[in-house]
């Protein structure tokens, strides 16, 4: 993870140089343990092409991943998509943001639900609108969506919206209809 709250807010925030600094800074700070790895790794990932900042990406996937990080490692996986995107591989990117939205759902459903909007953008620029509506109607039976009827009005219109898409307004009417009744 970031080695603390500043740098991951420079890089959210695109201060991509200033974030590499405080990257490297923290990795030399703590060069033998994994944390370290993880900052020397992010410090690639922002100041590289894309093929090092695949590999640093997936280097600090795994260590997550080994280390039980499921709210890293679902980030990672949302970073290693927009790799995958840069490198018009679009297949790809949407299985990784299927990873992070499972790695992501039971901890941190907030973030699976981010993933969830992305992946069905992707599909949807894609024009496959049948795995767009899949995955929305996946997230739609979340508890978490099911237990917070503004979360569920928001996918429900989102849903709408890649009917219309889709273009079929009469599915994208209905499902508007049953979000008023919320």
């Amino acid at each position: 993870g970031p080695p603390c709250q500043e740098t991951w807010l420079k890089e959210k925030l695109n201060k991509i140089p200033a974030a590499i600094k405080n990257y490297q800074t923290a990795s030399t700070s703590f060069d033998e343990d994994k944390n370290g790895y993880i900052n020397k790794n992010d410090a690639l990932r922002l100041s590289s092409n894309t093929v090092i900042k695949e590999k640093a990406i997936l280097q600090n996937l795994n260590t997550n991943v080994q280390n039980n990080n499921n709210i890293d490692a679902a980030e990672n996986y949302s970073q290693l998509a927009e790799v995958q995107l840069e490198n018009n591989k679009p297949q790809e990117a949407g299985i990784s943001l299927q990873n992070a939205y499972k790695k992501s759902i039971a901890e941190k459903p907030t973030d699976a639900i981010k993933y969830n909007d992305k992946l069905a953008d992707l599909y949807v620029q894609n024009k496959d609108f049948d795995k767009a509506i899949a995955v929305k109607k996946e997230v739609l039976k979340e508890k978490y969506v099911q237990e917070n009827s503004q979360e569920q009005v928001n996918q429900i219109q989102n849903l709408a919206k890649i009917y219309i898409e889709k273009n079929d307004p009469k599915e994208a009417e209905r499902l508007l209809q049953n979000a008023f009744e919320i």
